[in-house]
C-alpha cells in the first residue's frame, strides 16, 4: 500500500514534462509560440480561472483563494493580455461578439466552453446540436486565424454535498445537473469538438472523484485559486511542449 505522503502518481499512458512554471517560463513560452492575448471564456468558472492565472502571472503566486468575478482581465506586460469573457451558453450565437473581435484575429490562445447553467437549462439532444454547432463555429475560426490556437475546456463536477451551503435562496441543486449528468454532457461536447479538429483540456477528468478539494470549500463549484493555477500550469506542460 502506497505511503501518502511519499506516494507519485503518474496517469496511465501520459507523462507530463517536469517544469519549473514560474510567470517568466510562461511569458518565454508565449514569446516562442508568438501568443500576445490569452482568452477563458465561458460560465463563472472560466472568469474565475482567468483572473487567478491572471494574479498569479503578475508575480502573486503565493496569494491563496485570491478568487475575483471580474471580467475583462488585464496585462501582464506590454506584450502579454489575459482576459475572462463571460458566455454561460453553448449556442453559438452568443460567441458572435468574439468570433467578430479583430484584435484577437492573431496570436492568441483561446480556451473555451459554455458552463454547468447551459447544461441544466437544455436536455442532452438541445445541448447536443448547440454545442455542435458552437464547435464548427470554432473549427471555421481556427481556420480563417491560423496563428491562433483553440482549445475546449470541460465543465467540471460540482461537489453536490456543498452546493446549498451558504447559498442563500439560490436552490444550487435545482439550478445544476448532477455530477453524473454533468459526465454525459462533456462527453458529448467533447466528441463535437475532436470530430471538428478542436483540442480537448479535459480539467473535469483530472479532478473526477475529489470533488470536497477541487470544487471549492464554500460553494461546491468554484475551485480555489490554487487549483485554477494548477490547472493551468497542467495544461501549460502540454501546449509549450508542440
Amino acid at each position: 500500500e502506497a505511503i501518502v505522503s511519499t506516494a507519485e502518481w503518474t496517469p496511465l499512458h501520459c507523462l507530463l514534462p517536469e517544469l519549473d512554471w514560474r510567470p517568466e517560463p510562461v511569458r518565454s513560452c508565449f514569446a516562442e509560440k508568438k501568443i500576445r492575448n490569452v482568452i477563458i471564456m465561458g460560465g463563472s468558472t472560466s472568469t474565475y480561472m482567468a483572473m487567478d492565472f491572471l494574479h498569479w502571472m503578475k508575480g502573486k503566486y503565493d496569494t491563496v483563494d485570491f478568487h475575483s468575478k471580474m471580467r475583462n482581465g488585464g496585462a501582464v506586460d506590454s506584450g502579454l493580455t489575459i482576459t475572462g469573457i463571460h458566455k454561460k451558453e453553448a449556442n453559438p450565437g452568443a460567441y458572435q461578439s468574439f468570433l467578430q473581435e479583430s484584435k484577437f484575429f492573431e496570436d492568441t490562445l483561446v480556451l473555451f466552453n459554455s458552463g454547468l447553467w447551459d447544461m441544466r437549462m437544455n436536455d442532452l439532444g438541445q445541448y447536443a446540436q448547440d454545442v455542435g454547432d458552437l464547435a464548427d463555429a470554432f473549427a471555421w475560426y481556427k481556420e480563417e486565424h491560423p496563428s491562433n490556437h483553440v482549445i475546449w475546456r470541460s465543465s467540471g463536477t460540482p461537489n453536490w454535498d456543498r452546493l446549498d451551503i451558504e447559498v442563500d435562496g439560490a436552490r444550487a441543486r435545482e439550478r445544476l445537473l448532477n455530477p453524473d449528468a454533468v459526465l454525459v454532457y462533456n462527453a458529448v461536447a467533447s466528441e463535437s469538438m475532436q470530430s471538428r479538429g478542436i483540442e480537448v483540456f479535459d480539467d473535469a477528468a483530472m479532478v473526477l472523484g475529489r470533488p470536497e478539494e477541487t470544487r471549492g470549500p464554500t460553494d461546491g463549484l468554484h475551485p480555489s485559486s490554487h487549483m485554477n493555477t494548477e490547472l493551468m500550469k497542467i495544461l501549460l506542460s502540454v501546449f509549450c511542449q508542440k
